[in-house]
């Protein structure tokens, strides 16, 4: 404790132990895990969005080296418009990024309280469908009853489920909008696809 004080007593001291607190806060909280991956995913999108331009132009060098005027006329076009609208399109999809990883954090602590109601569901259908089996203890229409209550429960939880995979791969499309995707963004988009 006396060490901390005497450490935070100078500048740098003081800028050590702020950056060690931020970082304790991005750690230790899923509020912090949440603000942090908001920062790196519009950090994200200015990387990507700087890579495409990139990538435009290497597409204009490799259509030049290989005599391919139109294309390379036409690559050239791709970074002239990337550039000049850099900053309007950055910031849309920050923006857009900012709400997804909100989106995301709502649809985690959605899917934690979805496990638990998961379970107590199936136990109840499980009950439901032996009483439903049950032709000593209960009547024809009882049990009818019981497959109904079953199937009825059943249909709520698959609603969730469907919830949560559509959610994820509305996720999986907007990443993948914001900037080039690459071979395994698209496999992970039809791999979610393929859930839904």
């Amino acid at each position: 404790s006396t060490i901390k004080a005497g450490i935070a007593a100078t500048g740098i001291g003081l800028l050590v132990v702020a950056f060690a607190s931020l970082v304790q806060y991005f750690k230790d909280s899923e509020e912090g895990a949440s603000k942090f991956k908001q920062i790196t995913s519009m950090l994200g999108v200015v990387v990507g969005n700087v890579t495409d331009i990139i990538s435009n132009m290497g597409k204009a060098l490799f259509k030049l080296l290989t005599r391919d005027f139109k294309g390379f006329k036409d690559s050239l076009s791709e970074v002239t418009e990337g550039v000049k609208n850099f900053g309007e399109t950055t910031k849309k999809e920050m923006k857009m990024a900012n709400q997804l990883e909100k989106d995301r954090l709502a649809l985690q602590k959605f899917e934690r309280k979805a496990i638990v109601e998961k379970a107590k569901t199936e136990k109840d259908m499980m009950e439901l469908r032996l009483k439903a089996r049950d032709f000593e203890k209960f009547a024809a229409n009882e049990r009818l009853g019981f497959m109904r209550e079953a199937n009825k429960l059943a249909a709520e939880q698959l609603e969730k489920d469907l919830h949560v995979a559509k959610e994820k791969l509305r996720f999986q499309i907007e990443e993948n909008s914001y900037s080039k995707s690459t071979q395994q963004n698209l496999d992970d988009e039809a791999a979610l696809q393929a859930a839904v």
